[in-house]
């Protein structure tokens, strides 16, 4: 019983974090860049590794343009840049249910 509840609990998981991918992944690249996302762009573009360290022109973090910057070196498009932010969040999806389960059940987690 405690092993379908255990496989019961992953499949549940999984399912959420193919939702949240879908829902991250659809419409990537369907519109135009936002202000934030045109300096994260132009930033990312623009500089090399050195100056993306130590840029003052955005409120985002150094490794932000950093990762931006090697994503753009495959390709260079809204889609290429949207493409961090959305695999880190969707990577998120079972740190914090780890985290969750880890303070509270694994039911309020999922």
């Amino acid at each position: 019983m405690q092993n379908q509840h255990v496989r019961s609990e992953r499949v549940w998981l999984w399912s959420i974090v193919a939702l949240g991918g879908i829902l991250r992944f659809y419409g990537l690249g369907s519109q135009s860049l936002w202000y934030d996302e045109g300096l994260q762009y132009f930033v990312a573009t623009n500089n090399g590794i050195g100056e993306l360290l130590t840029q003052t022109r955005s409120f985002h973090p150094p490794l932000s343009f950093l990762i931006n910057h090697l994503f753009l070196q495959i390709h260079e498009s809204d889609v290429f840049l949207r493409l961090p932010s959305a695999l880190f969040g969707i990577a998120s999806l079972p740190v914090f249910y780890l985290l969750i389960k880890e303070l509270t059940s694994s039911q309020v987690a999922l």
